[in-house]
Order: C-alpha cells, then sequence, then structure tokens
C-alpha cells in the first residue's frame, strides 16, 4: 500500500460513513482507559498523531468499530511489552515524509550540486486491541467475584471455539479473525455488565462461518 492509497482509502471510508448516518445512542458500562481515547495515540511516544494521520487513523477506527486508542508499529508494540497478536493483519496505516537526496557532478566543472525531495512512504500500524499482554495504568479497578453460573456459560462458549480477548476499549466480535474482544473485566462497575457485554457479542459470534472452516 502506498501513501496515496491510504489517503483515498480514508476519504472513501469516511464519504461511506457520512452517507450511512449515525444510529441511535448507547450508554457504556465500563470505564475507558483514559480521558481522551477517540485521539489516535502512538505507543511509543504518548503524543497524539498529527495532522492527517489523526483523520486517517480516526476514519480507520470508525470503520473498523474499533476506539481512535493507542496505535504503533510492531516494532513500537514489542517495545512496549506487548505483542501484535497471532494472525492480526494491520488495523491502519499512516504516512511519514521520506527526504531524498541526490548529488549530481558538473562534467565541466566538476562542481557537485545536491538536490533534495520529499517524498511520502506509507507505515502499517497496529491498534490496541490487536495486542497482548498491554494496557495503560489508568483509570479505576473494580474487584469482582466470578459468578459461577456465567463461567459455566462462558466455558461452554469457549469449549465450542469461541475465543475471547480481553482488550481495549471497545467491545465487538471481529469475523476476520474470529475473536470476541471485550475490556477487562476490571473496568466494569459491575461483573453482571461484563457478562452481559460477552454475551452480546457472543450472538454475534453464533452468526457467520468461522473463517477456518
Amino acid at each position: 500500500m502506498t501513501a496515496t492509497d491510504v489517503l483515498a482509502t480514508t476519504v472513501t471510508r469516511l464519504v461511506d460513513a457520512i452517507e450511512a448516518g449515525a444510529t441511535g445512542a448507547w450508554s457504556m458500562p465500563w470505564t475507558r482507559l483514559g480521558p481522551d481515547t477517540l485521539t489516535p495515540t502512538n505507543v511509543a511516544t504518548g503524543n497524539p498523531y498529527r495532522s492527517g494521520n489523526r483523520w486517517v487513523l480516526a476514519v480507520a477506527a470508525m470503520t473498523a468499530g474499533l476506539d481512535g486508542g493507542t496505535w504503533g508499529t510492531y516494532r513500537q508494540w514489542h517495545t512496549a511489552g506487548g505483542q501484535v497478536r497471532r494472525g492480526e493483519h494491520a488495523a491502519g496505516a499512516i504516512v511519514r515524509p521520506v527526504e531524498r537526496t541526490r548529488t549530481d557532478e558538473d562534467d565541466d566543472t566538476g562542481e557537485e550540486t545536491t538536490y533534495r525531495s520529499l517524498t511520502w512512504r506509507a507505515v502499517a500500524v497496529f491498534h490496541a486491541t490487536q495486542v497482548d499482554g498491554w494496557e495503560p495504568d489508568t483509570g479505576p479497578r473494580h474487584d469482582h467475584d466470578p459468578i459461577d453460573t456465567a463461567e459455566h456459560l462462558v466455558a461452554r462458549w469457549t469449549d465450542a471455539g469461541m475465543v475471547i480477548v480481553e482488550a481495549g476499549d471497545r467491545a465487538c466480535y471481529r469475523p476476520l479473525t474470529d475473536i470476541v474482544c471485550v475490556p477487562k473485566r476490571h473496568r466494569f462497575a459491575r461483573i453482571e455488565h461484563y457478562y452481559s457485554t460477552l454475551a452480546h457479542e457472543a450472538t454475534h459470534w453464533t452468526g457467520p462461518a468461522s473463517p477456518a472452516t
């Protein structure tokens, strides 16, 4: 994918989202990871992405059903103590300027002239929900006792092949990797909300055929 492809895809996604319109209001039963998780932020620097890359990742997150949250390259996640999950494909891409130089020598005088040009390079980045072993230490933690009946039901789902990943700020079913994502249970004010959220996403998991089958 080139830098031009990244920008063209972003524009197409944004137009499609505008045409589709918003659907209903919803109350979140868990605590977000930070005060502004909708702003795409780099895991290595802790700083928000700037200029066009902020829009590129915001649109990528919106169309993939993710919160803007934290992003990074494969190497940046590894350095931060996380590991991109096996089978994951980069959910987004950013563009970076690359300065190129060329030096020409005049055949007659022998004088050298250096020319500089600026090009753009696309760089694949992964979202926090695609990474294991990392979570920022923010927000309140709630201690919960498990509900035996609910745990028995969850065990039946996992025995049937459902993969549950507790990470990030989003509860969703991801068809491409056939996994159910929910925030970590200590971020829910009530354990019942955790189970009900997980059950809701489990219904989506039962719909499509697994990519592995």
